[in-house]
């Protein structure tokens, strides 16, 4: 056992389950559960995203990235998995991993299965892993160095049957790669916006890639045009639902629409809009309940979309930065965890007020 992972065996408890509901003023849900804290304090966690158990969705892994120790002589840094309820499955020490995510049906010389792509912000290199369903353990396949300064952001889309991988850094620049079958990288398109940017997320159906700009707004590319250009989506204004500090992105079908979910870290809260519409559907907070407390200043956010006891319509994870224990202490960050039926509750009101 190594220090880490004695760590993390001798953190808080892990998990209270509760249901979800949306509050009666329709601007807050609450959290369902939650994972294991950090093993490190301050600003140690970033970002998460599913593995989904090809037979046995209770058996689905989150895949989170454990950043920074913040601690001298540095600690061992890695992918942390955990299951639904919160346990801690593994440690996987590796790199310096910043954002995370997945796509299925990525085309292994042993049979299609999900790929998981990890940024390294020290190094700038994109690691490549796939679980072995058997064990549900981590194991990594391959990786490639960007040439992206500062690498923060990662995504990853499905583009004509092919797996891409985007890569953004806190100077703005932006690659995408073409990942062949054992990892390879081919460099496809390169852009670059004016600040600091992060989050992103690719809508396969749409073929659009949606960027956070941190200061600035969110920019979508059409990955469709032969040579697509970054093109505002909403910006950053006085009277406007954006406000600095833009982060996480996400995505949440509902009823053949597809919505945008973007937290925005300063104000502790995340904005909704319609894809179909382009349109701004409201704002809503994940607000504290029973032992379980809210969560602030959110950094990676995941909607996954799947059947499990737990989560019947899916589960909403989110970073919490300024984590409580039981008795309303600080501690070290953790994952909170959001059955997704409030928040579809909440966006379907919201959806069909605006088209009154």
């Amino acid at each position: 056992m190594n220090t880490l992972t004695l760590l993390m065996t001798l953190s808080l408890p892990v998990l209270l389950l509760f249901t979800s509901k949306l509050d009666a003023s329709g601007t807050k849900i609450h959290p369902s559960a939650e994972t294991l804290i950090s093993p490190y304090p301050g600003d140690s966690l970033d970002d998460a995203a599913v593995w989904q158990h090809p037979s046995n969705p209770d058996e689905s892994l989150i895949v989170t990235t454990l950043k920074a120790s913040n601690q001298t002589p540095v600690q061992p840094t890695g992918i942390i998995t955990y299951d639904l309820k919160g346990n801690q499955v593994q440690f996987f020490e590796d790199g310096t991993p910043n954002n995370v995510d997945v796509r299925a049906k990525f085309p292994f010389p042993t049979g299609d299965a999900q790929i998981i792509a990890v940024s390294h912000w020290y190094s700038g290199e994109i690691g490549l892993y796939r679980i072995d369903s058997s064990t549900r353990k981590l194991i990594k396949i391959a990786s490639f160095t960007t040439s992206i300064n500062k690498l923060r952001g990662l995504c990853l889309g499905r583009l004509d049957q092919q797996t891409h991988a985007f890569a953004i850094g806190s100077d703005g620049d932006i690659e995408q790669y073409q990942i062949d079958s054992v990892g390879n990288p081919v460099l496809v398109k390169q852009w670059q916006l004016a600040s600091e940017a992060e989050g992103c997320v690719v809508n396969d159906s749409s073929q659009k890639l949606y960027i956070a700009e941190e200061n600035h707004g969110i920019w979508s590319i059409d990955l469709n045009q032969a040579n697509p250009a970054p093109e505002i989506f909403d910006e950053i204004r006085l009277f406007g639902p954006l406000k600095r500090g833009l982060e996480g992105l996400t995505l949440l079908d509902i009823e053949q629409e597809t919505f945008l979910i973007a937290s925005i870290q300063e104000k502790n809260r995340f904005a909704i809009y319609n894809l179909s519409s382009d349109q701004y559907l409201g704002k809503f907070k994940i607000s504290a309940s029973g032992q379980l407390d809210g969560v602030s200043k959110t950094d990676g956010i995941h909607i996954e979309q799947f059947h499990t006891t737990d989560f019947p319509l899916g589960i909403l994870i989110t970073h919490d930065d300024s984590n409580l224990d039981d008795a309303g202490k600080e501690t070290n960050q953790n994952f909170k965890l959001i059955e997704l039926g409030s928040l579809i509750e909440l966006i379907k009101k919201r959806n069909s007020g605006s088209r009154k």
